[in-house]
Parts: structure tokens; sequence; C-alpha cells
């Protein structure tokens, strides 16, 4: 489930600049983070609801001790089976990919209007960064995904036998779908200037740091050295005393 929740939090994010772009006046009262705390509770909701026919259609096969979907017995397991892969995958990959299609065509649109208006403001422009972010990595999710995706669907749709130039290009396909776990640094640091000036500022903050961290064990070091000279002294002049 936590690996399918990504897309739906892109499709979350791509909702509320969508909202905040063509639909300004209702900004105020839906771009906010009470909202957005409420999208991600009805995002989880739905894929635990989702998710949970897995409890009855994968079992442990005992013979090799893996999970595995079960295989249906009768007519009615086949039915039920087929229509939780649907949902499964309609709820996964089909829907929130049609989603982010639809809505980046009106984000683009959206954007292109309101860069060819003439006014605009401050925040218009620190709006208009975020926006432009987020329709970053919602297009580059949705590029990545959707080879993977209709490789699927034709073999599923075809039921031919997969053959070792197929495999390679699933093996692409997949690594490609993996790149997503990792894009989104690359793209907030790519088109969003308060995103590359927090981690300078994190940065900084680290070398001011370790900078502290030395002077202080080189003045430890320096009171232990002028310790042990005064000790040494010390002790020769007793000695001396004694002599």
């Amino acid at each position: 489930m936590v690996q399918y929740s990504s897309v739906w939090f892109v499709v979350g994010m791509t909702i509320d600049r969508y909202i905040a772009v063509c639909h300004p006046s209702s900004a105020l009262t839906m771009c906010t983070v009470f909202m957005a705390k409420v999208a991600v509770g009805i995002i989880l909701i739905g894929l635990v609801v989702t998710s949970v026919h897995a409890m009855w259609v994968y079992d442990i096969n005992h013979k090799t001790g893996i999970c595995d979907m079960f295989t249906p017995e009768n007519n009615l397991q086949i039915v039920h089976l087929k229509i939780w892969n649907i949902l499964s995958a309609a709820a996964y990959v089909y829907l929130p990919l049609i989603i982010l299609l639809i809505l980046n065509t009106l984000l683009t649109c959206g954007l292109c209007f309101q860069h060819s208006s003439s006014s605009t403001s401050t925040q218009d422009n620190g709006s208009t960064e975020y926006t432009n972010a987020v329709v970053a990595i919602s297009m580059l999710y949705f590029a990545l995904v959707l080879p993977i995706t209709l490789y699927n669907i034709v073999m599923i749709s075809s039921g031919i036998r997969m053959t070792a130039d197929m495999y390679n290009t699933l093996v692409i396909f997949d690594h490609m779908q993996s790149i997503n776990l990792v894009n989104v640094f690359f793209v907030c640091v790519l088109f969003s200037r308060s995103f590359r000036q927090e981690i300078h500022c994190i940065y900084r903050l680290i070398r001011e740091k370790r900078r502290q961290t030395v002077e202080m064990n080189r003045l430890s070091n320096k009171a232990l050295i002028t310790n042990e000279t005064t000790t040494t002294t010390t002790n020769a002049n007793e000695e001396d005393t004694l002599i």
C-alpha cells in the first residue's frame, strides 16, 4: 500500500495547484494545511480499503513458504479475483494517471495564461514557482510510469508469452518507475529557488556546527596540554624542593 500511495500524494499536490491557479477565489479556503491533512487521511483510508482484499486474495504456499496469490477453485472465486484485480489496478495506476493527465493539461494552460497576464505580484511569482515544481514532478511521474503501465496492459490483453527481449524491456521500464522514488528531490532543486536556498542554509548550519566542534576540540586539547605542562612543572618544582 505504501508504494502506491506516492502517486496519490502527487495527485493531491496537483489538485492543490490546480485550485490555486485556475480557481484562485477558492484557494484561501481549499489550499490550507488543514485541507492537506484531510486529503492525506482520505488517501490513506482509501488505499487501506482498496488493499484490504489482499487478506483473502493472498495466502501462504505451504510447499515454498512464500506468500502468493491463491489459486481459484471455482467460477465464483475466479470472478472475485478478477474484480479485485481490476479495482486494484484502477486505484493504483489507471485512475491516478488519468487524473494527472487531465490536471497537467489544465495546469499548463492556466500557467500559460498566467504568464501572459501583465499584472503579476511577488506573491504570484512565489506561488508560480511552487506550481512549476509541482507540475514538473507530476509530469515526470506520469512520463516514467506510463511505459510500464502500457506494457502491462498489452501483455495482459494479448496473452502472449514473454521472450528474453520483452523481459529486458520490462526491466528497463521497471527501473524507470523506480526513479520516481528519488526524482522529487532533483526536480525541487531544479525548479524551486526557495528549496535551493533551504538546502544552502542547511549546508551552512552543518558547516558552522562542524567548525564549532573542531574549535571546541582544539580548545579542549590545548587546555589538556596546558594542564599537563603545569602538572609537570609542579612536580619538577616539588622534586627540586625535596633535593
